[in-house]
């Protein structure tokens, strides 16, 4: 069947109100995606803030370990892995004092080290960041008088 010029003129334009109807879309998606990341950088800025204040419970520390790990090794945005990555190895893994873990915490924490320490095979950054995430773990252990 062929089409008339006025067929043809109809199905154009209802043709380019789909394309601009997910134009609109993706835009909007992509705007939702960078408010998200925006968020997410600021949380990373009030965990740099808490774990890096000497006041904040070595849980809180303790319980910052994994996910900044993970950001570190590059599970997000590269912005967000770029500040993790500084976050988990300036701020997180150098403390000093270590914070001292509690006895309530010790046998996880064991666990949490040796995990780290197994799961650290791989590449060598990502070897020398779990390691570094272990040491933390046992500095703060050893700190608690909790050390094995």
């Amino acid at each position: 069947e062929e089409w008339g010029d006025d067929q043809m003129f109809a199905m154009d334009k209802l043709i380019g109100q789909a394309f601009k109807s997910k134009q609109a879309e993706m835009n909007k998606n992509k705007h939702a995606s960078q408010l998200t990341d925006a968020v997410k950088l600021r949380v990373l800025e009030l965990i740099e803030v808490l774990v890096g204040h000497r006041d904040t419970p070595p849980i809180c520390v303790f319980r910052a370990i994994k996910p900044l790990l993970a950001l570190a090794k590059g599970s997000q945005t590269k912005a967000l892995n770029k500040k993790g990555f500084a976050v988990y190895t300036k701020t997180l893994t150098t403390l000093k004092p270590a914070p001292a873990l509690g006895d309530d915490y010790s046998e996880e924490a064991h666990e949490e080290a040796q995990q780290l320490l197994e799961k650290g095979a791989g590449s060598q950054r990502d070897a020398g960041l779990s390691g570094a995430g272990a040491m933390l773990i046992m500095r703060m252990l050893e700190a608690g008088g909790r050390l094995r």
